[in-house]
């Protein structure tokens, strides 16, 4: 069989592949609607204080890197899931709750990255902030846990009005007359947010400190009805170009001469 009449036979075939790959992406674009959605939320600590008016030096800054790995691996420990369970009241065992929980901590960094995944993005948030919350109250001497939970509490709280202030700014005009209220509100809240992690470094000085607290995702990151349509699109299109190859090399052999066959 020639290019040519191959090409020719593929030619016959174009329609159907363009129908194919159209069907298979509306079907997963409909199936990805239908799927449940999940939720992600991450919440980082730093080992140590924020450093302000100086500098670590090279073995204080290898000290926190190695414990960033301790707590990172503390995160995920029984006694840390089922304390938080506990604190929380949260369904399920620890096992059920380390199932949806990443936790990373970067090589050569004092951060510590604690990621919850749930179909309530308000559940991952507050899920992903109890378990900073349990590292942080872990560390903290005990006349010292009560103030440093209601702290924690406020700071989350905070960085939750941040988030809903910035949507609503980011929904206005830049000449709608509400804008420079909720732009001033948004700075209040800020700089209280600034002041309330200063208060927990001072207090955690030598262990972590809740730097940036989780707040409820606005999109999910699964499914992505887009991508899954156009993966299925595209393996649509190439399983009807296979099968249009196929039938056309088994259509020629049928035809040709017995000494074309050899």
């Amino acid at each position: 069989m020639t290019e040519r009449a191959q090409a020719t036979g593929i030619g016959r075939w174009w329609v159907a592949i363009v129908v194919a790959a159209t069907l298979a992406a509306a079907s997963g674009f409909v199936t990805s609607l239908l799927l449940p959605k999940s939720y992600e939320a991450s919440s980082t600590l730093l080992v140590g204080s924020p450093v302000s008016g100086g500098q670590l030096d090279y073995e204080q800054i290898l000290a926190a890197t190695l414990e960033a790995q301790t707590f990172a691996s503390l995160a995920t420990a029984n006694s840390t899931l089922q304390e938080t369970i506990v604190r929380t009241g949260l369904d399920g065992t620890a096992d059920d709750l380390r199932r949806r929980l990443e936790v990373d901590a970067p090589p050569s960094s004092r951060f510590v990255i604690v990621t919850i995944s749930d179909a309530m993005p308000r559940a991952a948030a507050d899920t992903a902030n109890a378990i900073a919350a349990t590292l942080l109250l872990s560390q903290a001497d005990a006349d010292e846990r009560e103030t440093l939970r209601d702290l924690e509490a406020e700071l989350v709280e905070l960085s939750s009005q941040t988030s809903d202030i910035e949507a609503e700014v980011e929904q206005l005009r830049a000449d709608d007359p509400r804008r420079p209220a909720l732009e001033e509100q948004l700075a209040d809240t800020q700089r209280t947010w600034a002041e309330r992690l200063q208060e927990i470094s001072a207090m955690n000085a030598n262990g972590l400190v809740l730097v940036d607290p989780a707040v409820p995702p606005r999109e999910p990151i699964a499914p992505r009805p887009l991508l899954n349509a156009a993966l299925a699109g595209i393996a649509g299109g190439a399983f009807t170009l296979g099968a249009a190859l196929l039938l056309g090399r088994a259509g020629a052999l049928r035809v040709s001469p017995p000494s074309l066959r050899r």
